[in-house]
């Protein structure tokens, strides 16, 4: 076997170093990364709205349906994880064959040409550590335009390298280490079915929120969760316009009010184990209502 070789830079004739063009910088590159649980009738649509990026990886978090097998057949990697969210979203970073994930969740939609905009906008700012994104959300088939549901900008595109995720069974964020700029890409979050899907899907938000909490020794006062609460409502409801869509308004600040008052009462209570209990992933199946059975609606931008 041939010993190998430290080889130096060429030199010409009399000894100083040739001249040799730079580098050519690499162009960005991008793994879509989706943490999933039971969300086969999701993941084909999700993944077809990203079939641009570089990479496709989705986090299996114990999936009991063919989520896994709809991955594959979408043409993505399949890791298989557990854990909160944080440590889901901490594997897909650790996983990625890429220097950037986009973070979806099995609910959202990409527009078609954001991967390739977003790939532009990291060529011309290669300072960036992350790109946040706006999301509007729906409730059935109604696109959400108000009470702070559109647009919501979040931090989802991010540089591997310079991201952690703090240790959070939900609401988890990312923490970047340099600057974020915001892109103009607007992901379609259909993570309502009905009010009933709303309804049980805040409850378990409000659940583990709440386990949070007593996990960091917060108990808050009925006091302070009652202000809480009405300040919520009067956000959600009026600073935020959420008024403006009528009875489907009114029920979301009302709902976002009660799930602040579960928080409170559950922190200094003790949250409902079924609730809880493991896999803890709120965007995954949670009878009766909580799971996810179809695709969502396609709808226009």
């Amino acid at each position: 076997m041939r010993a190998g070789r430290l080889v130096g830079p060429a030199v010409d004739r009399t000894g100083e170093p040739a001249d040799a063009a730079p580098p050519t910088p690499e162009p960005p590159t991008i793994t879509v990364a989706v943490v999933a649980r039971n969300a086969a009738g999701l993941l084909p649509g999700c993944l077809a709205s990203a079939r641009d990026a570089d990479a496709r990886l989705v986090i299996d978090h114990a999936s009991t349906d063919a989520t896994a097998a709809q991955a594959i057949a979408a043409g993505a990697e399949v890791v298989v994880g557990e854990g909160s969210l944080s440590a889901l979203r901490t594997l897909a970073l650790r996983s990625a064959p890429t220097a950037w994930v986009l973070f979806l969740d099995a609910d959202e939609r990409l527009p078609p040409g954001a991967i390739g905009r977003l790939r532009a906008m990291l060529e011309r700012r290669p300072d960036l550590a992350g790109v946040e994104v706006s999301i509007r959300s729906h409730l059935g088939s109604r696109p959400l335009r108000f009470g702070g549901y559109a647009p919501a900008w979040r931090l989802r595109l991010v540089r591997v390298a310079a991201t952690r995720f703090a240790e959070r069974r939900v609401h988890e964020r990312p923490t970047v280490e340099g600057p974020v700029a915001r892109a103009a890409v607007r992901l379609e979050h259909h993570g309502y079915r009905d009010r009933a899907h709303a309804v049980a899907k805040l409850r378990r938000y409000a659940a583990l929120a709440a386990a949070d909490l007593r996990g960091a020794g917060r108990r808050p006062s009925w006091l302070e969760g009652a202000g809480r609460a009405a300040w919520r409502w009067w956000t959600v409801a009026v600073l935020r316009g959420g008024l403006l869509m009528g009875g489907d308004g009114l029920f979301l600040a009302t709902l976002q009010a009660r799930s602040v008052w579960w928080r409170t009462r559950w922190a200094r209570r003790g949250p409902p184990a079924d609730l809880i209990a493991p896999p803890c992933d709120p965007h995954g199946a949670s009878p009766p209502h909580g799971g996810f059975a179809h695709d969502p609606p396609r709808l226009p931008d």
